[in-house]
C-alpha cells in the first residue's frame, strides 16, 4: 500500500486529499495475481476515529474487534479457495445480490471461470500491479487448479482443454477495457483467449499448483464472485460473505414414499457416476449411451419430483430442475437449450430433472411434424448425455417407444393410501421439530387427530396437499398468537387440533 498527498483534482478547494493505492489478490478461476485499487481519503478538519476512514492499518482493525473480523475473512476465503481449486462448489446463499434490489436465499453453484464467461456482469475494473519489488513475486501468477476453459456458444467444438502458456497469463482487466465494451462480450473474449490451440506447447513442468494459501494470502483474496442460483436458473454477482458450505444430509431420502426395491435401484443408478470402479459402456459407439436415464411416472403429488430432490441431497450434487419453459418448444432452439443444460449438468456433475416432460415423451404422430421434431431433438441430445437424467410424467401410457428403449429404469407411483399419508405427515412433523424446535409446537392431540384421519377423510389429499395443510395450520396459529396483545417473539407458537380441522374440512 502506498499513498500520495494531492490537491483535489476537481479544483474545488485547495485542501489536500490522500489517494491510497492498495492491492489485493484477484483471480480468473485458474490463477491469482495482485490487482490494484485506489481509495480516496478526503480532507477533513479536526480529529477523526481512524476506523471511520475507508482504509486503515490492519493492526488497528485487529485491536478493535480482537480478531473477529479477521477470522470471518479467513473463513470465507477458505470456502472461496476450495471452490476455485475444485472448479465448482455447491453451497447455500443467504444475502443480497450485487447490482440488484433482490435478496436470494437458496442453493448456488460457485463456478468462477464459467461465471466470468457467461454472466452479464463485469467483475469490476482492476488494474494489475506492476512494480519492481521482488518480495511480492510470490503473490503473482499463483496457479490454483488445472486449466479448463470454454465459451458459451452452443457448439460442441467450442469447448476445449489446455494449459496457459507463460505469455497468456491470467485475465487482467483495465478500466479502459471493462468500460469501453459490453462486459459479457469482453469477458467471454478474454476467457476464449486462453484456449490452447497447441496442447503440446506447454508441458506443465513449470506450473506449480498451490494446495494451500497462506493466511496473509487468504486475507488479501478479493471476495466477489459470480454464482449460479439454482432456483432462479441464472448467474448473479455476490460476495462470499453470504455463502456457506452445505452439510450433506440423508434425512430427505429416508422420508421417500417408495418401495425398498425401487429405492435401491434408483440409488444404485444414481451413484454410478460416483463409483470408484471404472464403468463399462455397453454401446459400441464411443460416448453414446453412457448416461443414466430414469423415468418416474404416476399421478400428481405422489412424490416423483421430491424423489429427485432427495436423491440430489443424498448425492450432495446440484439439482438442475427444468420444465418445458426452460427448454422451449421450437425445434431449432430446443437443441441449443438442451446442449446448454446438458453441458452444465456434466460440468457440475449435477442431477438433471425434466419435470412434466410429457410434450417431449409423447408418442409421435404422422400428421404432427412440429412435435415430432421436438421428440427427435430430445432423443438425439439424450443419447449422448453422460450424466444423471430424471424424467417425470403423469401419462406413462402415451410415451413414445423410442424413449422407453432409452430409459434404464421406469418407476411407477401409486395413489397414496392411509399408511403412506401417515409417513408423509410424520416426515413433516419431524422436519418441523428439527428446524423450529422451541419456536413452533404441535400439540399431541392435534398430531393424534391428524394421523387418525388419514383414511377416508383425507382420501383426496396428495403429498402437496398435506404440505399445504400443515403450512396453513401453522400460519393460522401464528396469526392468532400475534393478535394477542401480550405476545412476544420469544413465545412458542402452538398449533392445535382446531387449526388442522379448519384446514382439512
Amino acid at each position: 500500500m502506498d499513498g500520495n498527498d494531492q490537491a483535489d483534482p476537481s479544483g474545488a478547494d485547495d485542501r489536500r486529499t490522500w489517494w491510497v493505492n492498495i492491492w489485493h489478490l484477484n483471480t480468473d478461476g485458474a490463477t491469482m495475481r495482485r490487482t490494484q485499487k485506489t481509495c480516496v481519503i478526503n480532507a477533513y478538519s479536526g480529529l477523526r476515529d481512524v476506523t471511520e476512514l475507508p482504509v486503515y492499518p490492519v493492526s488497528v482493525w485487529d485491536a478493535k474487534d480482537k480478531g473477529e473480523c479477521r477470522e470471518k475473512i479467513l473463513a470465507r476465503s477458505r470456502v472461496f479457495f476450495k471452490a476455485l481449486q475444485k472448479g465448482n462448489l455447491l453451497a447455500n446463499h443467504d444475502g443480497p445480490v450485487r447490482d440488484s434490489n433482490s435478496y436470494y436465499i437458496g442453493k448456488v453453484v460457485l463456478d468462477y471461470r464459467r461465471g466470468v464467461a457467461e454472466a452479464d456482469n463485469a467483475l469490476g475494473s482492476f488494474r494489475p500491479v506492476e512494480d519492481p519489488y521482488e518480495r511480492y513475486k510470490c503473490y503473482d501468477e499463483i496457479c490454483i487448479n488445472d486449466y479448463y476453459e470454454f465459451d458459451s456458444s452452443p457448439s460442441p467444438q467450442s469447448y476445449a482443454r489446455g494449459l496457459p502458456t507463460k505469455e497468456k497469463g491470467s485475465i487482467r482487466s483495465t478500466e479502459a477495457q471493462a468500460g469501453s465494451q459490453n462486459s459479457r462480450q469482453w469477458l467471454a473474449r478474454q476467457a476464449m483467449s486462453y484456449i490452447d490451440t497447441e496442447p503440446n506447447s506447454f508441458s506443465g513442468k513449470d506450473r506449480h499448483i498451490v494446495q494451500e494459501l497462506t493466511e496473509h494470502q487468504l486475507l488479501l483474496l478479493y471476495p466477489e464472485t459470480p454464482v449460479y442460483g439454482l432456483k432462479l436458473k441464472q448467474w448473479m454477482m455476490t460476495t462470499v460473505d453470504y455463502i456457506r458450505e452445505i452439510v450433506p444430509s440423508v434425512d430427505s431420502i429416508s422420508n421417500l414414499v417408495i418401495g425398498a426395491d425401487e429405492l435401491r435401484t434408483i440409488r444404485a443408478l444414481s451413484n454410478k457416476q460416483n463409483s470408484k470402479t471404472k464403468q463399462w459402456a455397453a454401446d459400441f459407439i464411443e460416448g453414446k449411451g453412457t448416461g443414466q436415464i430414469i423415468l418416474l411416472h404416476g399421478p400428481p403429488g405422489v412424490g416423483k419430483t421430491y424423489t429427485v430432490e432427495a436423491i440430489a441431497e443424498w448425492l450432495h450434487r446440484p439439482l438442475l430442475a427444468l420444465t418445458v419453459a426452460d427448454i422451449g418448444i421450437v425445434e431449432t432452439l430446443v437443441e441449443q437449450q438442451l446442449f446448454k443444460w446438458f453441458n452444465l449438468a456434466e460440468a457440475w456433475n449435477a442431477v438433471l430433472l425434466v419435470d412434466e416432460a410429457d410434450i417431449f415423451l409423447e408418442r409421435r404422430q404422422n400428421r404432427d411434424l412440429g412435435r415430432n421434431g421436438l421428440v427427435s431433438a430430445f432423443l438425439r441430445r439424450m443419447e449422448y448425455f453422460k450424466g444423471l437424467l430424471f424424467l417425470t410424467t403423469n401419462r406413462v401410457g402415451q410415451i413414445d417407444d423410442a424413449f422407453i428403449s432409452r430409459v434404464h429404469v421406469a418407476i411407477g407411483y401409486d395413489e397414496l393410501n392411509s399408511e403412506t399419508r401417515k409417513k408423509i405427515w410424520n416426515g413433516f412433523f419431524q422436519k418441523l421439530v428439527r428446524e423450529r424446535a422451541g419456536k413452533i409446537q404441535i400439540t399431541p392431540d392435534a398430531k393424534k387427530w391428524v394421523l387418525a384421519t388419514t383414511g377416508e377423510s383425507q382420501a383426496q389429499l396428495n403429498g402437496r396437499d398435506i404440505r399445504n395443510a400443515l403450512q396453513t395450520a401453522i400460519t393460522l396459529a401464528e396469526f392468532e398468537s400475534e393478535e394477542d396483545p401480550d405476545f412476544s417473539s420469544e413465545m412458542v407458537i402452538v398449533v392445535t387440533k382446531d387449526h388442522f380441522q379448519r384446514c382439512l374440512r
